[in-house]
């Protein structure tokens, strides 16, 4: 592959084009197909005998049985799939989940090139959390969830909505449970429900800004299908703590409107107690804004709470038309 590698540096480990998979006679004269189904693996500097190697065959292999199910798949549902492709075919975790970690206000359903790397660690835990939680109990369910989505002539959120109520689950609850485990990763909360297994157990994102004293204010943007938090110090805090949010209600047609899902997370900064979770009930503010409230008191066993904000918009509105709103 002629991806410029001199030596030393990243380069391409393979790809898969589309176009080779039609006749020639389909295509304009100047655009050349090899007419068959096929992908591209890298010989310099890639070794055919290592993991990663193999690891590469098994994410192209993906994107090439996917467009021959639904070539017309959004780009962060087809390489979700070739994320989880390697994992289950025994190559382990993906190594983008580090860059996940580094840019975790991160809209899942776009796929931004300024934020490629943190693109792919974000939907590889996104099938990961599927796999592991929703598919737990179910190991024989695995391989047909991943056949349905693949096949589904649905794409974006549609598809992923039909394989979750196959398995009696929706997407945007499924989404913010998610989220909640991206920032918490703690199996003491919800019976196990937002934590990931003992490979993952040191996996946690950021949050954007720690609060040592209240009262405070934070203000900020977040993308559509992404979440932000905010860490709370409460052992200053010797009255009831009250914790307001507000944010824009934007519109996608008649009666459609975006959403936050805000969640409350108490915990004790010693590990000593298990973690408490509770939800912001959201509202209609204004023509503009939407929010709540929620009231905390004093507590010697939660020292400390993490705000959760996940933005969500309309499942029934298809994910291009928001790619990059905030």
């Amino acid at each position: 592959i002629k991806d410029g590698y001199n030596g030393s540096g990243g380069f391409v480990g393979g790809y898969f084009y589309a176009v080779d998979s039609y006749l020639q006679d389909k295509l304009p004269e100047h655009v050349k197909s090899n007419q068959r189904e096929m992908f591209y693996l890298d010989i310099n500097p890639s070794d055919p005998a290592s993991d990663r190697y193999l690891s590469t065959i098994a994410h192209e292999f993906q994107h090439m049985i996917h467009f021959n199910n639904d070539p017309s798949e959004y780009t962060w549902v087809n390489e979700a799939c070739s994320q989880i492709a390697p994992y289950l075919c025994g190559f382990g975790h993906a190594n983008q989940v580090h860059a996940f970690m580094r840019t975790p206000d991160n809209s899942m359903t776009a796929w931004s090139k300024e934020q490629m790397l943190a693109n792919y660690g974000q939907v590889y835990l996104w099938n990961y959390y599927i796999l592991t939680q929703l598919l737990k109990n179910r190991p024989e369910d695995r391989g047909t969830f991943f056949r349905n989505l693949v096949a589904s002539q649905k794409q974006g959120i549609a598809g992923y909505a039909e394989a979750l109520k196959a398995i009696s689950h929706e997407f945007t609850s499924t989404f913010a449970s998610f989220c909640i485990t991206n920032f918490i990763n703690d199996a003491r909360l919800g019976k196990g429900s937002y934590a990931y297994d003992k490979t993952l157990a040191r996996f946690k994102l950021p949050v954007s800004e720690t609060l040592s004293v209240v009262p405070a204010e934070v203000d900020g943007e977040i993308f559509l299908w992404s979440a932000d938090a905010v860490k709370i110090d409460l052992g200053n805090a010797r009255n009831r703590v009250e914790i307001s949010f507000a944010g824009l209600l934007g519109r996608f047609g008649e009666d459609l409107y975006n959403d936050f899902t805000v969640a409350l997370v108490r915990a004790n900064s010693r590990g000593s107690v298990a973690p408490q979770l509770s939800y912001m009930a959201i509202d209609k503010i204004s023509s503009k804004l939407q929010g709540g409230k929620i009231t905390l008191s004093p507590n010697a066993d939660y020292d400390t709470a993490t705000l959760i904000i996940i933005a969500e918009a309309p499942e029934s509105v298809d994910d291009r038309l928001y790619t990059k709103a905030k």
